[in-house]
């Protein structure tokens, strides 16, 4: 656990100026700078971690795969991952890079997509970068890679998005596809994200969580006749995960509906589909809990909550009300990084230099 605790904890030491001078949030310069410092230490961590968590095996064992393909022959032919994946790894072969080469790149464009919406759009860049790496996405890239990139990929057009821009958000969604085919889920979001949140949209969500909630295996099936046809009832995912996993999409729900009187989502669109991707991101990991691939769709959603709580938190006028929703973040932070990760198949970390003979 120590290189979670470490890595977590680096953040906070690097925004340690923001919390001196709250000025210092205003600040172009100083905010690139805690990004790029960040950015470097979450992609080394990312990068170069050793073959712990169940799919690394797997993703190394195509790449090698790859070596024996043409580019032709990607693009041409039926590969057993997407075709916007695999030429990324072709790319970086032809390049002379290895598997650890290809995770090193993978982590800076992902870092990098995410890191750049929170340079635009967060009220509080510190914070931001905390909430994502407890916030599990940083860590499930380190398994569900493609899924995870896909996401940051699509998260990279919200511009077009708020803006209600579909052509050009759709472009992100088909990039995304090639990555994990999985994105194509957010082609009706585009319009569901951008719908007024009120108490009646919030009351049919939750109608329909609950018909959803009690069908989704009957549901899944027509999904996997059609679509991910490699999927069955018995393959792995396909059961529920543990429960302690919707603890945090959950609390970050409550937490938002509980703030929500301190936005004016009449009169602010972002803040409006931030409210809704928050909505979404529980809803997904609750269904989780009866399959748990559906967790991963909430992947897509996720990014938003780490651009809401910073919101909330600028919002919110009484600095006693602030500092005690900044403590108990940050401690329940902690927590919550040890809760989630100590004894699961992310621990214990090491570097892939501790994994060579």
């Amino acid at each position: 656990m120590f290189g979670y605790i470490f890595i977590l904890s680096l953040t906070l030491v690097f925004a340690s100026i923001f919390l001196v001078d709250e000025s210092y949030n205003e600040n172009d310069k100083i905010k690139k700078i805690y990004l790029i410092l960040n950015s470097i230490a979450l992609v080394i961590f990312f990068g170069f971690r050793g073959p712990f968590t169940s799919d690394y095996i797997n993703y190394k064992e195509y790449f090698e795969l790859y070596k024996k393909i043409s580019i032709l022959d990607i693009v041409t032919t039926n590969v057993p991952q997407e075709k916007g994946y695999v030429l990324l790894n072709k790319i970086i072969q032809i390049f002379g890079g290895d598997f650890v080469t290809l995770q090193v790149i993978i982590g800076i464009i992902i870092i990098g997509l995410i890191f750049r919406e929170i340079y635009k759009e967060s009220s509080y860049v510190w914070l931001s970068v905390f909430l994502y790496v407890i916030a599990r996405q940083y860590y499930a890239s380190f398994n569900i890679t493609r899924q995870v990139l896909a996401s940051a990929i699509i998260f990279s057009g919200s511009k077009y998005l708020y803006e209600r821009n579909f052509k050009k958000y759709l472009i992100f969604i088909l990039i995304a596809t090639f990555i994990h085919r999985s994105s194509i889920i957010m082609l009706p979001f585009y319009f569901i994200l951008n719908m007024k949140n009120n108490k009646k949209l919030n009351l049919t969500i939750l109608a329909g969580f609950i018909l959803v909630f009690e069908n989704i295996k009957k549901l899944l099936e027509i999904i996997t006749k059609y679509y991910f046809k490699s999927y069955s009832a018995s393959s792995f995912g396909m059961s529920g995960f543990n429960y302690k996993n919707i603890v945090l999409p959950v609390g970050i729900l409550l937490f938002v509906m509980a703030n929500r009187y301190l936005l004016k989502l009449e009169d602010d669109k972002k803040a409006n589909i931030w409210v809704n991707s928050v909505i979404y991101f529980a809803f997904f990991n609750l269904l989780g809990t009866k399959i748990m691939m559906i967790e991963r769709i909430g992947h897509f959603f996720l990014p938003y909550s780490i651009l809401i709580i910073p919101l909330i938190i600028k919002k919110q006028e009484n600095m006693a009300i602030k500092g005690l929703y900044l403590i108990l973040i940050i401690f329940l932070g902690f927590g919550y990084n040890y809760f989630s990760l100590n004894n699961s198949g992310y621990d214990p970390y090491y570097f892939i230099f501790n994994s060579i003979n």
